[in-house]
């Protein structure tokens, strides 16, 4: 993992990231609320996506997970299993901005 308290851009601020080989994601109980954004890749393995409003998505190596700041969620591989990811976390106006321009919380794996 990787810290970047201070590490202020002209888009924002990137807060911490890292690469996570045999992850079990955010776990599959309970939801939770980021309080930032997050850009999650999926490098190895398969497994789920929920949130709060009851969607579900199947991910797989490739998939790019967009957490959002307010919305309750979830994310691990498949039971029994582990993947690898490398994720980054940032906050800031423009990618709140963002959101006007097709960054949008009902799409959040691509």
């Amino acid at each position: 993992l990787y810290s970047f308290p201070d590490l202020e851009t002209p888009l924002g601020r990137v807060h911490f990231g890292g690469y996570l080989p045999g992850s079990t994601g955010t776990g599959l109980r309970g939801f939770r609320r980021y309080g930032m954004y997050a850009a999650v890749l999926i490098l190895r393995g398969e497994g789920i996506y929920r949130d709060a409003s009851r969607r579900e998505i199947a991910l797989s190596a490739g998939h790019v997970i967009i957490v959002f700041p307010e919305l309750p969620h979830h994310y691990g591989p498949l039971p029994g299993s582990r993947w690898d990811e490398c994720f980054v976390a940032f906050s800031g106006a423009a990618f709140d901005a963002w959101r006007a321009h097709g960054l949008d919380a009902a799409h959040p794996v691509w």
